[in-house]
């Protein structure tokens, strides 16, 4: 996970970052927790937008989608 952590870091905006936490990689999916629905809408245009392709290049083994749920982020 730890490689994982470090392309989030690298990749995602700080302004989407501060609102999220990894919990997992999970069979290809990335679980992440958000803030709030509109951190979750965010993060999905920017997974669309290609940030999914930008993960799974620096991850190693499959990236094939990122999920998140609504929760406390610390």
């Amino acid at each position: 996970l730890g490689k994982c952590i470090d392309a989030w870091e690298t990749l995602v905006p700080d302004q989407l970052r501060e609102k999220t936490c990894i919990e997992s990689l999970r069979q290809g999916t990335l679980h992440v927790t958000v803030t709030s629905s509109a951190v979750a809408f965010e993060l999905d245009r920017a997974v669309r937008s290609g940030l999914l392709t930008a993960l799974a290049a620096r991850i190693p083994g499959p990236l094939q989608r990122v999920r998140t749920r609504i929760g406390s982020v610390e």
